[in-house]
């Protein structure tokens, strides 16, 4: 099931949905954790098991409004390297 980035509590984090009501610049990259179920499981494979990353302008690292929602948490990364390619469609759990 693919992500729908304007109802998501990110995107409303950045639209002002955080303590000081501030709009936050969107920027890239958005990175999605998925987790899969079981292979015993008959359910989707990423069912509910995902989760969606923005990354903070550099200008509001060091302050970052506290979100307003309890499933909306600011974590600090360490620096990484991120390898990406670009294809049409979705992808899908193969063996």
């Amino acid at each position: 099931m693919p992500a729908k980035l304007p109802s998501g509590g990110c995107f409303r984090y950045i639209q002002g949905n955080n303590e000081e009501e501030m709009k936050i610049k969107m920027t890239v990259p958005v990175t999605m954790e998925i987790q899969p179920n079981s292979a015993e499981s008959e359910e989707s494979f990423c069912r509910k098991n995902f989760t969606m990353s923005f990354f903070i302008p550099f200008k509001h690292q060091k302050n970052a409004p506290s979100p307003s929602a309890d499933n909306v948490h600011l974590t600090v990364v360490k620096p990484f390297c991120a390898y990406v390619k670009v294809y049409g469609g979705y992808s899908e759990h193969q063996e």
